[in-house]
Parts: structure tokens; C-alpha cells; sequence
């Protein structure tokens, strides 16, 4: 009788993307069998570095790798495979779109919130409004000593790519909340917020032709 020997296969791991991962866990290595499909080594990986299976997806060789290939398929010849372990951008648009909702609900709530406080002084609901509205474009404007950091010392690497990603989110999230704010007919209002849009539009663009750059 013979015993067919299950060959094994040092996977070595790097963890990209996830900023509540801590040190100790973005760079590892597993040993599976060669038989591991792409599919099972995500989730010995996501457990690995204590993260969802659901957020993560297995790249390799610089692209995504097919979920049913075997860990020995993509190593190839080499006998020895390294993947990348980054977030799984459909969970990612799914998490953005429940964020972005959450942005709109909050500015509603802000702002009615804001309005009942002060329904029976119209003056100070407007003085409300505007408050509003510039407490979210001095968060934006913080920004702009990191873009200009960019824009002068930014090069072509992840680290600067994460940074204009989540400069261009939170941005995003700035004019959703904007557009939330009801000028209510006051021209006063109005007029803060169009100048609020408009400086924050800026300073959007601004990252959007950094990425374009780096992504062209």
C-alpha cells in the first residue's frame, strides 16, 4: 500500500491597506498544502492577521489572484510564493457607500438639531447654519499644509497613494455634509455655503490631479 505524501509550501504574506493592523502581523509567513486554494488561503490569512475574510483578497504578482487557483499554481516553478494581502475593494465600495449615507444622515441630524435649538430666534438659527458650515470647512482646510506636502514631496508609492485616498474620502464626505445644509431660503447661508463648495471643490481637485498624475 502507498501513502501519497501531501506536499507543503511556505506561503510568505504582506499586509497592505489595513491601519488598525499592528506590526506584528503585516509580515508573516503560513505553510499550507499545495492544494490550498486561493479562496481557503485568504481566510488562514485574515484570521492570521485579524481581519474579515470578507474585507481582504489575496493578490499576487501584482493583481488579484483568481480564487479557485491553487497556492502551487501561482507559485509556479518557484516552489516558494508571496502574496499581498489588501482590501477587497467591493467590500470597500460597500463600506463607503453605508459611510457616505451615515455622512448625509448626520448632516440632517446636525442640522435639525441645530434648527429646534434655536427655531425661535431666526437670527441665531442662521448665525446655527453658518456655524455649521464653517466648522466643516476649517476641518477641510486642515488638509491643505498635507496637500501642498504632497505636492511638493509626494512620489509614486503606496504610502503616498493610501495618504490622497483617504484625503480625497474625507473631502468627499465635506461637501455630502454641505450639500445636506438647508439654506432655507437665506442668502446669507447660501452664500457661506457656495464659497464653502467652491474652496473645498479646490482643494479636491487638487488631489484628484496628484492621483491622476501617480495613476497615469
Amino acid at each position: 500500500m502507498t501513502v501519497d505524501l501531501i506536499a507543503i509550501m511556505r506561503v510568505k504574506v504582506d499586509v497592505f491597506g489595513f491601519q488598525h493592523v499592528d506590526d506584528a502581523t503585516r509580515r508573516f509567513a503560513l505553510d499550507v498544502s499545495e492544494d490550498t486554494t486561493v479562496r481557503a488561503l485568504n481566510a488562514l490569512c485574515a484570521e492570521r492577521a485579524g481581519l474579515d475574510r470578507e474585507e481582504t483578497r489575496v493578490h499576487a504578482g501584482g493583481k488579484a489572484a483568481d480564487a479557485d487557483a491553487t497556492v502551487e499554481a501561482l507559485a509556479g516553478r518557484a516552489g516558494e510564493l508571496r502574496v499581498a494581502l489588501m482590501a477587497n475593494p467591493e467590500a470597500r465600495r460597500r463600506t463607503m457607500a453605508a459611510e457616505l449615507e451615515a455622512v448625509r444622515a448626520s448632516a440632517r441630524s446636525a442640522y435639525e438639531a441645530r434648527r429646534r435649538e434655536n427655531e425661535d430666534a431666526d437670527s441665531t438659527a442662521r448665525d446655527a447654519r453658518r456655524g455649521v458650515i464653517a466648522e466643516r470647512l476649517a476641518g477641510a482646510v486642515k488638509h491643505e499644509r498635507e496637500i501642498e506636502t504632497l505636492e511638493r514631496f509626494g512620489s509614486n508609492t503606496r504610502e503616498t497613494r493610501m495618504q490622497l485616498a483617504r484625503l480625497s474620502d474625507a473631502l468627499e464626505k465635506t461637501l455630502l455634509f454641505l450639500d445636506g445644509v438647508d439654506a432655507t431660503g437665506d442668502d446669507g447661508v447660501r452664500a457661506a455655503r457656495k464659497d464653502a463648495v467652491r474652496r473645498v471643490v479646490a482643494l479636491a481637485d487638487r488631489v484628484d490631479a496628484m492621483l491622476a498624475l501617480i495613476e497615469g
